[in-house]
């Protein structure tokens, strides 16, 4: 199957669904598992890795406004585009600077990272908690960031793009 992106900038359904389920379940079962041990902390982590986080950093400034899915095609891989399209702010260019990569990379895979703790404390939720992981940060790079279109963002692997300036489509 051909990536969607190449012939009609748009992400098929089925990678849409792919990566908000998989992200999301990660989240949810990683606040449930700290939520089952300190209410304070899960409270904590909700509030910094998606609002703050991905919603404000990653969304609202850093990658989000550079991307060109959702600049010119109306397609996000992570959110439904018409909630990214609001969120984003318009007229940002240029690389993103090595503080914003690290904090890219901290946002990114904190979310994965901070519950490990509880998880592995529960007897149930570390299953389906990585199964998500996996499927979810997986598909990033065997799939996704092969093809990704956004130059500044540091998970980029679509070297074709990132040294020829066009799309390897």
């Amino acid at each position: 199957m051909k990536h969607m992106i190449c012939n009609s900038g748009k992400f098929l359904l089925f990678e849409q669904l792919w990566m908000q389920v998989s992200f999301n379940g990660i989240f949810i079962i990683g606040f449930l598992s700290i939520l089952q041990f300190n209410w304070i902390i899960a409270v904590s982590y909700l509030i910094l890795f998606p609002f703050i986080g991905i919603l404000y950093f990653i969304m609202h400034l850093w990658l989000c406004p550079r991307c060109p899915h959702i600049k010119d095609h109306s397609a996000c891989v992570q959110l439904p585009p018409f909630l990214t399209q609001r969120i984003y702010k318009k007229g940002v260019n240029g690389p993103l600077s090595r503080s914003r990569k690290a904090g890219f990379f901290i946002v990114l895979y904190g979310i994965l990272v901070v519950p490990v703790y509880w998880v592995v404390q529960t007897n149930y939720l570390w299953i389906p908690f990585w199964f998500l992981g996996t499927m979810h940060y997986g598909a990033y790079f065997v799939w996704f960031c092969k093809r990704c279109l956004n130059v500044a963002c540091p998970q980029n692997l679509n070297f074709k793009l990132k040294y020829a300036n066009k799309p390897s489509c």
